[in-house]
């Protein structure tokens, strides 16, 4: 469920996961507070009237980068509503090396790619990883 409780679930286990397969420094941060934002807006944003439906987080590592993915279901991305300032938003952007927000009816997807160095990736590959919040 898009509830403040499986924020913290989102990216812890983004965290753990990318921390096992050998993600390390600051590109381990990184993908936390990008997790943690998109999360956020999520269960800010995503949902009215206090709706909880779920949202799902994907991660894929090889040796040059991590892709991270966070689908929801809820009303749309609107870059153009008076909804304030997203320092969210901007927060992601500034961490991550590209990030693609598209919205396809109720649904959006926004993909942060980190681009990895040798040195920070121990493991050369790790398989894909999706958590569905419930």
């Amino acid at each position: 469920m898009a509830t403040k409780k499986n924020i913290s679930l989102a990216r812890d286990w983004v965290f753990e996961n990318c921390r096992c397969f050998g993600l390390k420094g600051r590109k381990l941060i990184a993908v936390k507070i990008i997790t943690s934002e998109i999360a956020t807006n999520v269960v800010k944003h995503a949902y009215s009237n206090g709706q909880q439906k779920q949202f799902s987080v994907n991660i894929k590592i090889s040796s040059k980068k991590l892709v991270l993915t966070v689908v929801d279901n809820g009303s749309g991305f609107h870059s153009s509503k008076k909804s304030g300032f997203h320092y969210g938003l901007l927060i992601v952007r500034f961490l991550a090396d590209r990030v693609r927000i598209s919205t396809f009816g109720f649904h959006t997807k926004v993909k942060a790619v980190l681009f990895l160095n040798r040195n920070e990736v121990c493991k050369p590959v790790a398989p894909k990883l999706r958590l569905i919040s419930n």
